[in-house]
């Protein structure tokens, strides 16, 4: 009970404290005499807050009562003093300008002591509690989520052997000034530390960190590098940062474990700052009033310079400003740079933000004597070590180093390593070289420059012969200038491995390395990293004016076409097909151990791999027609791109074939120059080599989903459905699988579909910004029945979605893009506002909620002002840079539905559901027009209605002209008013002229000239000339439109398979994309108007398509393979060499063999047996009965809902006045003596001897008859429901004995419960109801002998015993419609080819496994994007192929895709063969 009233009193103490923190908040603007006081009795009371909150979530049982409510009883007096002063009548009269504080300072100091011991006790439950909370294992797996860099941090083999500390009694100012900056008060709290290179700036870093540690300080570290892929970049520095802090602190590592179970994607999120607030910032504040001690978390960031993210960086530092606004917590940070960091905006801050030191301003005299220590200790080390005369070296000798050094102990480091050197190295000589000689250039560098030749000359000294002498030179630039210039660090073992094989012997790398240790960091264990020991030394190399020897100077355009000429040479003898030894082709990339991958692919080889396209760019790698690059992509183009997939850099393989392209391009335009100035008739437009890099660029791009995905669908998927033109296609025609064959083969050549998006989740828009650069999509999924908006930002080039420019996107329920899209809107469900910068990858503002729901959002074209619109009715504009409320517009009473700025971002219309529009001075917030009788678009559960299956939001329904003169609305008549606006009147009244009468449009969009303004209607596109209001043009019917940027052109998506683009000028088709998959309801153009970019709502996929190219597809000798209506089902022919595809309007019979259409019937898909050879149609000229395979017809009489048996034999329909007939297709009469009359009938099932006819009606009635008696059997209705009418059972099927009729409703009632019946036909009774589990029935099969039925619902399926009532079987499906088989005299029920033992049946593992075996049955994924043996992935489908329905026979698939494309596959077990060929390979 103590423990249940400890709980009870957190409650009272919470609500005392924070009634004196309101209190004191009151004082502290009124009474100025008292504010320390004051500040400091509130900041405690918070503190004794905040740990209370953490104190309340534990136990009852672990809660100290009596502390409680001691604590209670202290500061309720507390509380009613301050309360005293304020309730005062007087006070209140004169306001709180007349308020007195009611403590002394003494008063204050005893109350602040007596909480500071309530804290102390409270702090320590609470840590007992975490100590215990979380164990070290799930406390690891956890951080485990931030991306972390190790090799960033003081502790790593990487740092330690870069950075060396400083030697005792040097730098003892600096160090000391440093020291004090980390333990005093001040509000300084960065510390920049800035030098020229080589002045000691990381040496000082590490000995402050060293010491620091030594303390036990609450300290983290990053030091960058350049040129390595994690130290060059601050992306992971905060993960790094918290990691390493968390293990000092309990209290704050579960404040960021707490974050981390919120967001587990925060660690990898691309927003810094939101990184900062709630890894760093939001822990520290929850966990600082729980520390113990005061002592300030300290970062300590070394080489900030060596950063390459300009933008980041920049943000960085403006983060490191905020800290300044947060002394409670206690953060200092530590930088050191070159100078030039200032321009990053450094020196922009307020002093007080941050102390700066610059290495340069220290007397120069306290340097040298620095620099004069740290000789004499390292000479005296090599004295000792080469048992050297103790007088060596002389006074006079040092002096001169350190005169030498000029400052720069990167300078006395060379040196000295230099003259200790090797053990075969004499000291004396070289410490005499040093001192004598002589600089011959006037750079700052001279002296280091100096003593960095008189390294690299010693490196080769020795007795050699001219020709030994360029040898080594050779060597030198070879091995030292690719050490020099490499993206990434390797060890001195796969160095070699490149290097080796241009004819570099082992002994001679090493020996080169040996002779270069005092500038070269040569590590004992191979398996590290060799580098430059400073990047000074790399600058030397590449600086012509400065390394002065010519022998040693590196030709860094020539060290990089060597190096990417090693790394083909290395490529070409290491790649191969499969090399990680995959199971199967399907095998996908996610069902890798990552350890396969690093097991495989040496360092060496990845290197290799991921950067030959740099170099070679870098280097200017000449191209020529069967040259290195050409023969190498021609003979490893696969391998390369399946091990780039592997190792998952296939973005970088596109982006180098991109870059290599350019490359080519301009090659070919500097040869055809060549050629041109002299008159040369071996004229070409392209070379081979150009072409080849082209058509590699287009195959990765087409192909990328699936080389990501499944590597070695790069052998089969990817070379089957590749244009038979293609050069990659012809080069690996020995690769192309012979176990597959497709029919038909589409193109000779690439398509002008340039590449293929594919979102996880329903697209509403999709744009290009940035000159074609960036794809932005965005659009909603739903998450356990949640909505989800979602925003991606892709690689226009490659394909790869840009994670690192947006936040995380997932619990926003408003996304919204400005239209120049620099600027992203985000409202998450908590109500939070947040205004994103995509180029600075920062939030602007971020808004707390207010008192009304954000339901809609819109940014002014010159992105001054945001428009929020709230479920009220009230409008807010804010300004977009700090989010000030700029105007508040009141007028509309609900909710705000579309908002839409005019061009010049002056005006703004509005409009609410159900009210009117209006349009409003943005400046003034003044109410300029209000159109009356504009469409009223309603809202239906908060969602907007959608009609004719056509989304109609208001921002479609209206539109300002871009000269902004015009608004164009849709108003209730259905006619469209112009209104001019600078007079306020209606200027135009376009009238409808074709589509059904009063039919609305559902979007309408100007010209960019404001010329032409374009209606979207049902059945039309309508072009209005706004000179005179008449419509020039009518075009046929889409779903949505865009102008292109010159108003030339006008692109429209159809809920077809096609993509249109009209000449306006010419009202004719410029050309049209075909291949899309339906419900096209996104276009646009873009920037340039060379690229179209349209998207498909249902499936998730976005194209780009080129417009230059202007392919119309199909071309017109496969213009039939194109459907150009919706396919409801495909069917073979009994022998399998027929596919029958049938539409709504069509049937059309294809050669399987060819993949040519040889019939098509047109007319009104009826009824089809139950082999798929016969099919009723229903057109204008009557219906009638087609033989697919012979294509012999024969004619019915009309009427409505003709059904064929499943033999074909007989026919059933309704004729006029509801009468039941029944016709005999064979002999082409009707059945005699079968006549009845019903009504709304909408079902006809025949027995499988065709004496029986069930039917279903919409009242919910099931009949059965006897055709041969003409007798009526049975009436059934729903049983035990008749409260229910209308409930249509439309899936009925008689069992194979004819005893049962099975029969089912796919209709939602809310009080049925779904399932089927089982009817007993002989007897006339409902012998079962079979429930499954509250799933709508999809299927109903029966077992061969009619013992089971098989229910199929939505990937389940149910098995019954049709004797006994009882559920036998309850099973998963892997498919939507998955195939049910019996094994014949059994049991056993198979689904996908797996076997059931069902009752009585059993059977072995063995047996299992020798039926799965036998069992070759193809299939079609639940995704759609695989075709599957059994459940083995055969063959990946591209967008363009995959299926809307499909057909299997033996071993042949027939897909008619939802796009109008047909697609005939064979697969033969030759497939199997090849493929394990390979992998022996």
């Amino acid at each position: 009970m103590e423990g249940i009233a400890g709980a009870a009193s957190i409650v009272a103490v919470l609500e005392v404290t924070a009634k004196i923190g309101e209190l004191c908040g009151s004082y502290v603007h009124e009474v100025r005499q008292a504010q320390n006081d004051i500040e400091r009795l509130r900041s405690k009371v918070l503190a004794l807050e905040a740990v209370l909150v953490r104190l309340q979530k534990l136990p009852p049982s672990e809660i100290d009562a009596t502390a409680i409510l001691d604590c209670c009883e202290y500061l309720d007096p507390v509380k009613k003093r301050l309360e005293s002063k304020t309730e005062h009548s007087t006070m209140r009269r004169m306001g709180f300008r007349a308020l007195k504080w009611p403590f002394t300072s003494k008063d204050v100091g005893a109350q602040v002591q007596k909480i500071e011991e309530y804290l102390s006790i409270f702090n320590t439950i609470v840590q007992l509690n975490i100590s215990e909370k979380t164990t070290n294992a799930d406390q690891d797996r956890l951080l485990d989520k931030l991306a972390y860099v190790g090799e960033a941090i003081l502790t790593s083999y990487e740092t330690s052997r870069r950075h060396r500390q400083c030697l005792p009694s040097t730098r003892v100012d600096v160090l000391q000034q440093i020291m004090k900056w980390t333990v005093d008060t001040s509000p300084r709290c960065i510390f920049w530390l800035k030098g020229l290179a080589g002045t000691g700036k990381s040496t000082i870093a590490t000995t402050i960190a060293s010491r620091l540690k030594a303390k036990s300080t609450h300290l983290a570290t990053y030091f960058f590098k350049r040129g390595h892929s994690d130290l060059a970049h601050v992306r992971k520095l905060v993960p790094t940062i918290v990691r390493q802090l968390s293990g000092f602190s309990p209290s704050y590592r579960q404040s960021v474990l707490d974050a981390i179970k919120k967001d587990p994607n925060i660690g990898q999120s691309a927003d810094l700052r939101e990184q900062y607030e709630t890894l760093l910032v939001g822990p520290l504040r929850l966990s600082r009033p729980l520390e113990p001690s005061n002592e300030p978390f300290i970062i300590i960031m070394d080489a900030l310079d060596e950063c390459d993210d300009e933008i980041d960086l920049r943000m960085l530092l403006n983060l490191f400003a905020t800290t300044n606004d947060l002394p409670d917590l206690r953060i200092k940070v530590f930088v050191s740079s070159r100078p030039d960091l200032s321009r990053h905006g450094f020196e922009e801050m307020p002093s007080i933000f941050h102390h700066t030191m610059i290495l340069q301003d220290v007397p120069r005299e306290v340097v040298d004597s620095d620099i004069e220590i740290y000789l004499s200790h390292e000479l005296r080390v090599i004295q000792e070590r080469f048992r050297l005369p103790a007088q060596w070296p002389s006074m006079e000798e040092q002096k001169t180093l350190a005169t030498k050094a000029g400052g720069l102990f990167i300078f006395a480091a060379t040196a000295c390593r230099f003259i200790g050197g090797a053990s075969q190295a004499k000291p004396k000589e070289r410490l005499k070289q040093i001192c004598s000689s002589v600089t011959t250039n006037t750079l700052m560098t001279e002296e280091l420059d100096q003593m960095y030749a008189l390294v690299l000359q010693s490196s080769i000294k020795g007795r050699y012969t001219d020709e030994e002498q360029e040898s080594n030179r050779v060597r030198f630039r070879h091995i030292v200038g690719s050490i020099v210039i490499l993206l990434d660090p390797l060890p001195i073992s796969q160095l070699f491995t490149i290097l080796g094989g241009s004819h570099v012997e082992s002994q001679e790398f090493l020996g080169v390395l040996q002779t270069l240790q005092s500038v070269i960091d040569v590590p004992e264990d191979a398996n590290n990293p060799v580098q430059p020991l400073h990047l000074s030394f790399r600058d030397f190399l590449l600086d012509q004016d400065r390394c002065f020897d010519r022998q040693f100077w590196v030709d860094e355009e020539q060290a990089n076409r060597t190096l990417a000429l090693d790394c083909l040479r290395l490529m070409s003898s290491s790649l191969r097909t499969n090399m990680c030894g995959l199971p199967s082709s399907g095998t996908l990339k996610a069902e890798i151990d990552p350890t396969v991958s690093e097991d495989t692919f040496s360092p060496a080889v990845q290197y290799a791999c991921r950067h030959w396209g740099d170099h070679a760019v870098k280097g200017s790698l000449v191209m020529n027609d069967h040259g290195s690059v050409h023969n190498f992509l021609q003979n490893h183009l696969l391998h390369w791109l399946e091990c780039m997939s592997l190792i998952g850099r296939i973005s970088e393989a596109i982006a180098a074939l991109i870059n290599l392209a350019s490359m080519a391009e301009v090659g070919d335009l500097s040869a055809m120059i060549y050629l041109v100035l002299t008159a040369s008739s071996q004229f070409q437009q392209t070379s081979l080599v150009s072409d080849f890099i082209h058509d590699c660029r287009r195959f990765a791009l087409h192909f990328r989903n699936v080389i990501e995905q499944a590597p070695q669908q790069l052998y089969t998927s990817a070379l089957l459905f590749s244009p038979l033109q293609s050069r990659v296609r012809q080069s690996f025609m020995s690769s192309v699988p012979r176990g597959v064959r497709l029919r038909p083969q589409l193109h000779e050549t690439w398509g002008p579909s340039l590449q293929t998006i594919e979102c996880s989740y329903y697209i509403s828009s999709a744009r290009l910004l940035q000159g074609d650069r960036l794809l932005v999509t965005s659009g909603f999924s739903y998450d356990r029945g949640n909505k989800r908006e979602v925003l991606d930002i892709w690689n226009a080039q490659t394909g790869e979605r840009e994670t690192n420019l947006i936040p995380v996107t997932g619990d926003s329920k408003v996304i919204k893009l400005s239209p120049d899209g620099l600027i992203l809107i985000l409202v998450s469900y908590d109500g939070v506002l947040k205004l994103w910068d995509i180029a600075k990858r920062a939030y602007r503002f971020i808004l707390e909620k207010r008192r009304s729901k954000v339901v809609c959002t819109e940014v002014s074209g010159d992105n001054n002002f945001l428009a929020v619109g709230y479920d009220d009715g009230t409008i807010q504009l804010l300004g977009t840079e700090a989010g000030d409320l700029r105007n508040e517009l009141r007028g509309h009473s609900n909710y705000i539905i579309g908002l839409k700025f005019s061009p010049d971002s002056k005006i703004i219309a509005t409009s609410a559901e159900n009210e009117v529009l209006r349009l409003w001075n943005v400046q003034k917030g003044s109410l300029l027009l209000t159109i009356k009788d504009s469409f009223l678009l309603t809202i239906e559960d908060g969602l907007l209605t959608v009609e004719d299956l056509h989304i109609r939001t208001p921002n479609r329904l209206m539109a300002f002209s871009p000269d902004g003169k015009l608004l164009a609305v849709v108003v209730e008549s259905a006619a469209i008013q112009v209104w001019d606006l600078a007079i306020g009147k209606v200027e135009l009244n376009l009238e409808k002229t074709a589509g059904r009468p009063g039919q609305i449009p559902f979007q309408i969009v100007f010209s960019p000239d404001s010329e032409v303004l374009a209606s979207l209607h049902k059945e039309t596109i309508q072009l209005w000339d706004m000179r005179t209001g008449a419509c020039f043009s009518i075009l046929t019917g889409s779903n949505v439109v865009a102008f292109s940027p010159d108003g030339e052109l006008l692109a429209s998506g159809s809920w077809t398979h096609q993509v249109r683009v009209w000449n306006i000028q010419k009202d004719e088709v410029h050309c049209t994309f075909v291949g899309h998959n339906p419900g096209v309801r996104i276009i646009n153009f873009s920037e340039d108007g060379r690229t179209l970019v349209s998207g498909s709502y249902y499936n998730g996929i976005a194209q780009l398509w080129d417009i230059q190219r202007s392919a119309r597809h199909p071309s017109p000798e496969h213009e039939g393979q194109y459907l150009n209506d919706l396919v409801l089902q495909v069917n073979f022919s009994n022998d399998g060499k027929r596919v029958v595809s049938l539409s709504y309007d069509e049937v059309r019979i294809f050669d399987f063999e060819t993949g040519d259409y040889r019939l098509r019937y047109g007319g009104h898909v009826n009824s089809f047996s139950s082999d798929g050879q016969l099919v009723i149609l229903t057109s204008e000229d009557g219906t009638r009965v087609v033989d697919v395979q012979t294509g012999s017809h024969g004619n019915l009489p009309n009427g409505n809902l003709h059904t064929l048996s499943p033999d074909g034999q007989l026919a059933a329909f309704v004729c006029k006045e509801n009468a039941i007939r029944i016709w005999n297709t064979r002999r082409d009469e009707e059945v005699t003596g079968f006549n009845h009359t019903c009504k709304d009938i909408k079902k006809f099932v025949f027995s499988s001897d065709n004496v029986l006819l069930a039917s279903g009606s919409v009242s919910g009635k099931v009949r059965i008859w006897n055709i041969q008696t003409d007798k009526c059997l049975s009436t059934v209705d729903y049983p035990g429901r008749p409260d229910i009418p209308g409930l249509f059972f439309e899936i009925m099927t008689f069992s194979p004995n004819n005893e049962l009729l099975a029969f089912g409703s796919t209709e939602y009632r809310q009080a049925y419960d779904p399932g089927f019946c089982l009817w007993d036909v002989r007897a006339a009774c409902m012998r079962f109801r079979l429930s499954c589990d509250r799933r709508f029935i999809r299927q109903i099969v029966f077992g061969p002998d009619s013992r089971l039925v098989v229910g199929v619902t939505w990937l389940m399926v149910f098995v019954w015993n049709t004797q006994t009532g009882e559920r036998i079987l309850t099973e998963k499906s892997h498919s939507y419609t998955p195939r049910i088989d019996f094994l014949a005299g059994t049991e056993v029920v198979c689904i996908d080819g797996m076997p059931y033992p069902t009752g009585s049946a059993k059977m072995t593992e063995a047996e299992v496994a020798r039926y799965r075996r036998s069992f070759s049955i193809l299939q079609i994924d639940e995704s759609k994007k695989w075709v599957n043996r059994s459940s083995e992935r055969l063959l990946w489908l591209p967008d363009e192929r995959r299926p809307g329905e499909y057909a299997v026979w033996g071993n042949q698939v027939a897909i008619a895709s939802s796009n109008g494309q047909m697609t005939f596959l064979t697969f033969t077990d030759e497939l199997d063969s090849q493929q394990q060929g390979e992998e022996e390979d």
